[in-house]
């Protein structure tokens, strides 16, 4: 499980300019109160990767929340293999999480059940 919290955000960036299509990736993640612990939003990602510059997929909550991954899939639209990688941002520190190369067509999923696949 991922756990988001101020000034925290999960990212996507590829190694390169894919050959004639961006990544595709689809998700979810919730927004938790931290004083109730009450669900206060759920909500869907959608986005394309944008070659080497980031893309942030799960962005830092607002004070007193935070956000919670719970599905995330990412898609080699490509014609080519692509080397993607995902990284947790805490405040500009950068940890990656995952670097695969990805054959055309497939998938990499992550889900709070049973992490990557």
């Amino acid at each position: 499980m991922y756990i988001f919290g101020a000034s925290q955000s999960l990212e996507i960036t590829l190694g390169g300019a894919p050959a004639a299509n961006q990544l595709q990736v689809t998700g979810s993640y919730v927004t938790i109160n931290t004083t109730t612990w009450a669900v206060t939003a759920m909500t869907a990602v959608s986005a394309v990767t944008n070659s080497g510059t980031v893309v942030t997929l799960v962005p830092a909550p607002g004070v007193g929340t935070v956000n919670v991954l719970k599905e995330l899939t990412v898609y080699n639209a490509d014609t080519a293999n692509v080397t993607v990688n995902v990284s947790f941002n805490d405040n500009t520190t950068v940890r990656q999480i995952i670097k695969a190369v990805m054959l055309t067509l497939y998938t990499i999923n992550y889900n709070d059940n049973n992490g990557w696949k």
